[in-house]
């Protein structure tokens, strides 16, 4: 999240966003999604601008990508 955080986005999710984006996130791996995959997913509830969702997607793929890699 904090990495999400450090992202220059257009606009910056709030409290409610992060606690939906982090549920959802749970709720797909609960379903047997990997992790990496689910907060992919998960990052509509997250991020409101298309711009933001391909900015931390691209982010999220860099860090799930590198050894000891976190969010």
């Amino acid at each position: 999240m904090l990495a999400v955080r450090a992202l220059r986005l257009v606009k910056r999710p709030g409290t409610a966003e992060t606690i939906d984006w982090a549920r959802g996130a749970s709720a797909l791996v609960g379903q047997g999604e990997a992790w990496p995959q689910a907060l992919r997913r998960a990052l509509g509830l997250l991020l409101k601008e298309q711009d933001d969702l391909e900015t931390a997607g691209a982010e999220i793929s860099v860090l799930s990508a590198a050894p000891g890699g976190q969010l």
